[in-house]
């Protein structure tokens, strides 16, 4: 009894915060030492997700290599895509928060005084002089909209940076990911009472349930 509550207890996780990495690096911590699994470490971790986390990542979670390849980052990468950076036509507000969500995303390489040197870089000379005539027209205490990111144009761009973190990062737990076995299976393991065809998983009698 003793030991199964010890084994609960190590299978408790700290509650996710979307500062992915501070997160990841308290559960290695809580789970150093410990006899779990691979299959053990990202069912707990799954469950730890709050429902709209797994809704966004849902194929990640289905299928994680394939996604991990496509969209997970390292942080040479998202200092590669910040460094690559082009503006799109859309608002300098927008840029400037994929600009500070990727700056953020790489460990934070550049200060943010160099951050706004390189959204400057990118504007257009019309947008570049609207600006300026602005600052100049005297709106250093209120700058113009365009220059500052709104709160949820920023909190959105950090929790994509963050999105794209935990993508990355869960790979650090390896799981059952062989193509060939279907998501029920790479999840729960034995205790799969369902299947998607094809599965490579041995069935044995009507234990697997019927495939959906």
């Amino acid at each position: 009894m003793e030991q199964c509550s010890a084994f609960s207890d190590i299978l408790r996780v700290p509650p996710f915060t979307y500062d992915v990495e501070a997160w990841f690096l308290h559960l290695e911590a809580v789970w150093a030492g410990a006899d779990l699994s691979d299959l053990k470490r990202y069912q707990a971790v799954v469950r730890a997700l709050p429902s709209e986390v797994v809704s966004r990542l849902y194929s990640v979670l289905t299928h994680p290599p394939a996604i991990t390849g496509a969209f997970g980052r390292s942080r040479e990468a998202c200092f590669a895509a910040l460094n690559s950076a082009r503006y799109d036509g859309g608002r300098p507000s927008a840029l400037l928060a994929r600009l500070s969500a990727l700056n953020r995303a790489a460990g934070f390489p550049w200060s943010e005084e160099m951050v706004r040197h390189k959204l400057s870089s990118l504007l257009p000379q019309p947008v570049r002089l609207q600006q300026q005539a602005a600052v100049t027209a005297g709106a250093r205490r209120n700058p113009p909209l365009a220059a500052v990111p709104s709160s949820t144009e920023a909190r959105l761009a950090s929790v994509e940076a963050s999105l794209r973190c935990l993508e990355a990062l869960l790979a650090r737990f390896p799981t059952q990911t062989d193509a060939e076995v279907c998501f029920y299976h790479r999840f729960f393991g034995e205790e799969a009472r369902s299947y998607r065809p094809p599965c490579a998983w041995p069935h044995q009698g009507n234990g697997a349930g019927r495939g959906r």
